[in-house]
């Protein structure tokens, strides 16, 4: 009869591992491995698991785990059988449906006896509210202390009265805000290689919305007050316009390689562009006296 548990001892010693790797490998503890080698079995939860760990330890040391639990059958008696835990398994699925079954069936007759509690609270309150409909005095049209009230001549009058007093007054029309257009005034030009033209912006409201277009491919620089770039790129004429919200921006700098392409609008008011030279800088200040 061939020791199991020796086996597998010399593969793992053959593969230089230890049993705290075997371990890590099968998630089998150290303490039911070190029982596997020295064949004690009977430490082991049970026989099922003997060999279910005799199984997986020989697959961490790379031997066939059919042919080791084949030769230990004497040692390892096959005790639970496919038919014992097939068994099992539909037992307890047995037990969960009688279970779910009673709790439904439990829940049938509570639901009921809330309906019941309803509609018996609801009746009594109509009965509570009929009775005292019944017990209260009836109201002697004739008896008013000697008066009786001409109830319509009054309510014409009084009617007649309100609608004299409350004339309402004509609404004065609203004056609308004069519609002011944004206006571009140079203040500074510098010529030379390249044109620097400097633009302060009148009248432009709240809400700024600058727009550029191309009609061919120009090379755009757009930066915000603080200097940082908005957009950089070549706009194409399939690209535009491209549009930017600058409400909250002081002043806008903008550099073009192509200028006899390039349009810009402020609030749907264009911007005129001496054409030459091809590039040029703009600078447009949203605020008066910025620069």
């Amino acid at each position: 009869m061939m020791e199991v548990g020796n086996v597998l001892k010399e593969a793992r010693i053959a593969k230089g591992l230890s049993l705290e790797e075997i371990q890590e490998q099968t998630k089998i503890q150290k303490r039911y491995l070190l029982a596997v080698e020295e064949d004690n079995l009977h430490l082991l939860p049970g026989k099922f698991y003997a060999r279910a760990f005799i199984r997986e330890y020989a697959l961490a040391v790379d031997l066939n785990p059919d042919d080791l639990l084949g030769e230990a059958e004497i040692e390892v008696p096959k005790e639970i059988t496919k038919n014992n835990v097939t068994y099992s398994r539909m037992w307890s699925r047995k037990v969960n449906s009688q279970t779910k079954n009673t709790s439904s069936f439990s829940f049938v007759p509570l639901f009921i006896v809330v309906l019941l509690i309803i509609g018996i609270i609801f009746v009594a309150i109509t009965l509570y509210q009929k009775a005292m409909n019944d017990d209260a005095d009836p109201i002697d049209p004739d008896n008013s202390n000697g008066f009786i009230r001409d109830n319509t001549s009054d309510d014409t009058n009084d009617s007649d009265d309100v609608d004299a007093d409350t004339e309402e007054p004509e609404e004065e029309p609203e004056e609308e805000p004069e519609e002011t257009n944004p206006e571009f005034e140079l203040i500074d030009q510098q010529t030379g290689r390249n044109t620097t033209s400097t633009y302060e912006l009148k009248n432009a409201g709240d809400q700024i919305t600058l727009e550029l277009s191309s009609t061919g491919e120009t090379w755009l620089d757009v930066q915000d007050s603080d200097g940082t770039s908005i957009y950089t790129g070549t706009l194409t004429e399939s690209e535009s316009p491209l549009e930017f919200d600058i409400s909250d921006e002081e002043k806008v700098y903008i550099r073009t390689g192509y200028a006899e392409a390039l349009g810009i609008t402020v609030n749907d008011t264009p911007l005129d562009i001496e054409t030459p030279p091809s590039v040029q800088i703009f600078w447009i200040h949203l605020q008066e006296g910025v620069e």
